[in-house]
């Protein structure tokens, strides 16, 4: 039986309790103090805020450092950021296209596009920033040197849905949604070495959903998806869950093809 006290395990779980506890702190007391526009870019400055503090805590009492844990700026750091957003992006123009020629998905444009909106879209960087922070830094990598490679990452994978589930998230979109992408992340955390890749394609993620309108429309949505049933093959919704799965599956199969060199 592994001994999560003496092999500092035990710091993981409380990590994320605290690392909750502090988003909750952002959200009911820091947040609710700005003007509505303002909302989730100070959410997302406050929980990178936050987490970054966190990170510092935890690493300063094992004296440790931030670039013991592939925290440290590079020259490399923006180039593998944009490498992983266009990652991102061509992983979801895939899915998309699934849905459209399989689930009789049609996008057109918008009448309700705002250009203010446009600097909502930058809340996306620090609120996909703090989560890859929590779940692909200090805890993931502390994982790793304990478990295997695929074992970390379901671990992880857990935890991201868990989070997301007692952020309010339904389960089955929790499971089958950050559940899922978060092998992706993994993947992306250790064949880089870092969080910029798997921040740039979470980022992209979370950009795409909102520009086809795949999240709630407050202006931001640049277009509307729409469901045609007479063009589909498979209902759209069983369409998306079968590619969610199918990445999902892919991911996981790399994980264990690749396991002892992202190790």
């Amino acid at each position: 039986m592994h001994d999560f006290r003496s092999s500092g395990l035990l710091k993981v779980p409380g990590f994320w309790i605290l690392f909750i506890f502090l988003l909750f702190i952002v959200g009911r007391f820091i947040k609710p103090a700005f003007p509505a526009s303002w909302e989730q870019f100070v959410y997302g400055i406050g929980g990178t805020i936050g987490t970054f503090l966190l990170l510092w805590g935890f690493i300063k009492a094992e004296k440790g450092t931030f670039r013991n844990y592939e925290l440290f700026w590079q020259s490399g750091t923006l180039p593998r950021f944009f490498k992983g957003f266009l990652y991102g992006a061509i992983i979801f123009s895939c899915i998309m296209l699934v849905l459209v020629a399989a689930g009789g998905i049609r996008i057109r444009f918008s009448n309700s596009w705002d250009t203010s909106a446009a600097f909502w879209y930058l809340s996306i960087i620090p609120l996909a920033l703090f989560e890859e922070l929590a779940f692909r830094s200090y805890p993931f990598i502390l994982l790793k040197k304990k478990f295997s490679f695929l074992i970390t990452q379901l671990i992880v994978a857990v935890a991201f849905a868990v989070y997301h589930m007692i952020m309010g998230w339904d389960t089955t979109v929790a499971i089958l949604g950050p559940g899922i992408w978060a092998l992706v992340f993994g993947l992306g955390a250790a064949w880089s070495k870092g969080i910029a890749l798997p921040t740039g394609i979470h980022v992209a993620l979370n950009f795409s959903q909102q520009v086809v309108g795949m999240k709630e429309d407050n202006g931001g949505n640049i277009f509307i998806m729409q469901e045609l049933p007479s063009a589909a093959f498979i209902p759209a919704n069983t369409v998306g869950m079968i590619c969610q799965v199918a990445v999902g599956v892919l991911a996981l199969i790399l994980t264990v093809i690749y396991r002892d060199r992202l190790k």
